[in-house]
C-alpha cells in the first residue's frame, strides 16, 4: 500500500491546511511545465495528487489509516482516486480553489489541463480513448499537411521559378526608335545572342518577360528571362 503521508511529507494527524500547502508546494515543484520531458517528474505530480485525494476526503482519509493499521489493501485505482478530485463534492471545491490559486504562478493549473495530464483527454462528451485518438491524429494531420504545404512550397520555386533570370535593361531613345535591341547573354555553358523586340510605349519600370531564355537545367524546363527596363 502506498504510504500517501510520506508521499506528501506530512503527519499521520496532519490537518486539511496542511495537506493543501504540502499537495500545493509539491505540485509547483513537479509541474510538467517546470519538468518538460520528465516522465519521472510527470507521475510524481500524479502521485502527489493521489494523495492528496484521499487525505483531504475524510471518508476516504478514515478508511486509508484503518487499512493501515490492520495492513490490508484497499485496491483503490490511481485513475478512479483522481477523478474523484473532479465528481466528488467532498474535494471538488477545496480542488477547484487550489488550482486557481496555483495558476497565479503562471503555469497551467486548469481543469482541462489536469485532464489531459491525469486521464489523457479533455473534458468533453466523447469517450476518453477516442477523444485522445482524436487529438493525436489531428496533431499528426495538421503535421503531415504542413509539411506538404512546405515541399510544394520548395517545388513550386525550385521547377517554375528556380530556373527565371532577372535583370535591368537600360534604353536610350535611339533603341526606342530602332524598336529592338541585341543582348548577348550567357546560357548554358555558351553566350547566347538575343534581339529583344521593344513595344511601343515601353517607360521605366516595365517588366519584359522572354519565355524560355532564363537558367538552362537539366532534367528541367528552362526558366523565363525578366528584364526590368531602365530609361536614360
Amino acid at each position: 500500500m502506498k504510504d500517501y503521508y510520506a508521499i506528501l511529507g506530512v503527519d499521520e494527524g496532519a490537518s486539511p491546511e496542511e495537506i493543501k500547502r504540502a499537495y500545493r508546494r509539491l505540485a509547483l515543484k513537479y509541474h510538467p511545465d517546470r519538468n518538460p520531458g520528465d516522465p519521472e517528474a510527470e507521475e510524481r505530480f500524479k502521485e502527489i495528487a493521489e494523495a492528496y485525494s484521499v487525505l483531504i476526503d475524510p471518508d476516504k482519509r478514515s478508511r486509508y489509516d484503518s487499512a493501515r493499521r490492520q495492513r490490508t489493501s484497499l485496491n483503490w485505482r490511481q485513475e478512479d482516486l483522481l477523478r474523484d478530485l473532479f465528481v466528488n463534492p467532498a474535494t471538488r471545491d477545496l480542488f477547484e480553489e487550489l488550482l486557481r490559486d496555483l495558476q497565479r504562478h503562471g503555469l497551467r493549473f486548469d481543469l482541462p489541463f489536469f485532464h489531459w495530464v491525469f486521464f489523457s483527454y479533455y473534458p468533453e462528451e466523447i469517450p476518453r480513448r477516442r477523444t485522445a485518438n482524436i487529438a493525436v491524429k489531428r496533431g499528426l494531420w495538421a503535421l503531415v499537411l504542413r509539411g506538404l504545404r512546405t515541399l510544394l512550397k520548395a517545388l513550386w520555386k525550385h521547377v517554375v521559378e528556380g530556373g527565371d533570370l532577372h535583370f535591368y535593361l537600360r534604353l536610350d531613345p535611339e533603341d526606342l526608335k530602332r524598336g529592338s535591341i541585341t543582348l548577348r547573354l550567357p546560357r548554358g555553358g555558351r553566350v547566347e545572342t538575343l534581339v529583344v523586340k521593344l513595344p511601343s510605349g515601353l517607360r521605366e519600370g516595365v517588366k519584359l518577360r522572354l519565355r524560355g531564355k532564363g537558367k538552362v537545367r537539366p532534367l528541367l524546363p528552362p526558366g523565363d528571362l525578366y528584364l526590368t527596363i531602365k530609361m536614360g
